[in-house]
């Protein structure tokens, strides 16, 4: 067992529908350490979504354990990001951080200074009084990502994010997502079925296949992962290995 981070002991999970039932885990084991950067690569349907889901507590499971180690005597904030974000279409972008900023930090003297500090990160100051139908698909994911983030949550969750989004908007994500990282060292667990994302971003790579095999290995390579030299190789590898 490990002394800090989520542990998830022998988790049940099955999908029912009439008088038929879809097996999604069966005593699926996986430990997240702490303050790390996670992906769960696998195909679609592999379980991917639910797995984040139910650890962030909206889905319920059949039977197991979710064990958040590094959160002892602290209060447990989690924040989810989704593919096709959860911005509130009748805020606008100001009001849509405003509202998760002062649904945690109620004291906070100054929301104004602290919001526009958040979207001149990301170059988008002057769209603060834009609403979500406004907006590209890149700037509604940014803001998303600037929502999450905004209130220090010790765990942060991303469903495929980035799927959605072009090459070059999508390299800036993982650009500003590093940054923000590295600043504030939360743990997160992203899903994704992009081996080049899962390897450019994660300080572990848990492979998890439809038949329920499921792999976790350590990313080796020195940063910025994708230009280290030896990247083909563990790319390869990493193909090999996905179920």
């Amino acid at each position: 067992m490990l002394g800090k981070g989520l542990e998830i002991h022998n988790l049940n999970k099955k999908y029912k529908s009439n008088k038929t039932q879809k097996l999604i885990f069966n005593n699926l084991n996986i430990e997240f350490e702490s303050n790390k950067i996670h992906c769960i690569l696998g195909k679609s349907g592999c379980g991917k979504s639910t797995l984040l889901r139910i650890i962030a507590g909206i889905e319920k499971y059949d039977d197991g354990n979710i064990i958040f180690n590094d959160t002892k005597g602290e209060k447990l904030f989690i924040s989810m990001v989704l593919q096709d974000n959860n911005l509130l279409p009748w805020l606008t972008v100001y009001n849509n951080i405003k509202f998760v900023l002062k649904s945690v930090n109620k004291n906070i003297k100054n929301y104004n200074q602290t919001i526009m500090d958040f979207l001149k990160k990301v170059d988008l100051t002057e769209y603060k009084d834009y609403y979500p139908y406004q907006l590209s698909v890149g700037m509604k994911q940014r803001i998303s990502l600037l929502k999450a983030l905004i209130n220090n949550p010790n765990y942060v969750l991303l469903d495929e994010p980035f799927s959605a989004l072009d090459y070059i908007t999508r390299e800036e994500m993982h650009d500003l997502f590093l940054k923000e990282y590295n600043n504030k060292k939360f743990t997160s667990i992203i899903s994704t079925h992009s081996i080049d994302e899962a390897i450019k971003l994660s300080d572990y790579i848990h492979i998890i296949g439809k038949d329920g095999k499921y792999k976790k290995i350590k990313n080796t390579l020195k940063k910025p992962r994708d230009k280290d030299s030896d990247y083909i190789t563990f790319f390869e590898y990493i193909k090999s290995e996905y179920m």
